[in-house]
């Protein structure tokens, strides 16, 4: 378990030292006081630190430096706002429900301990760069209900070693996967094929939905050794 906070009469949050590289918390107390502490189970994020306002939108966070370990992303969320969890770099892996349609601008920037990730079924919208600097981000499937990955989506997730990109994807915008360099293999099926960034892409697979293959889609893709076109 996990400190989440301490509470009582003449206790404030700055008057606590934190040590991050032994992940505790400690707190002076010189005076006669009641003190409470509540704990969250350790690698479990603390989804009361999230800000959800009443449509439902995922708006930020309370503090940045306690959500850490894997979050579940309460059935209440309809959305993930611009930004919402940016740099929140405690973050292991996050699992959004069916609930939620589409996810933010940057909603997930920076979170650079994030390893993976689980898209519900209803998210139509990947917005630009949503997962951008994820550097530890491992694998990514991107479910049928997707329509748009927005530009830089995955831009920069140098661990990136899968993606399965989902048969209802009718645009992906320029540089989505730029410096993704660890994608061996890829099947598309949107309807035009943008620039991919990925020179270490061995095979490609278009699917039947493509019609269209953009400019310099595949430039720089030196080790690009099999392409099969429909």
């Amino acid at each position: 378990w996990q400190v989440n906070k301490w509470t009582g009469a003449g206790i404030w949050q700055d008057k606590i030292g934190y040590d991050v590289e032994n992940n505790e918390v400690h707190l002076s107390v010189t005076e006669d006081v009641t003190v409470s502490v509540t704990m969250i189970e350790e690698g479990k994020a603390e989804a009361s630190l999230l800000i959800i306002d009443s449509t439902g939108r995922l708006t930020g966070v309370t503090d940045k430096y306690r959500l850490k370990g894997s979050l579940a992303l309460p059935n209440t969320v309809t959305a993930i706002g611009s930004e919402a969890l940016t740099q929140c770099t405690g973050l292991t892996s996050v699992i959004i429900p069916d609930s939620v349609t589409s996810i933010g601008y940057k909603a997930f920037y920076g979170c650079t301990g994030l390893t993976g990730v689980t898209i519900g079924n209803n998210v139509t919208e990947i917005d630009a760069g949503a997962f951008y600097g994820c550097h530890n981000l491992i694998s990514i499937t991107v479910p049928d209900s997707v329509t748009e990955i927005g530009g830089g989506a995955f831009y920069d997730c140098k661990s990136l070693t899968s993606v399965m990109i989902g048969k209802g994807v009718t645009k992906i915008a320029s540089s989505a996967f730029d410096g993704c360099n660890k994608i061996k293999t890829l099947n598309i099926n949107c309807k035009t094929v943008p620039y991919l960034g990925m020179t270490s892409l061995k095979e490609l697979t278009l699917g039947d939905n493509v019609n269209e293959i953009g400019e310099r889609a595949f430039a720089n893709g030196t080790d690009l050794t099999n392409i099969t076109i429909p």
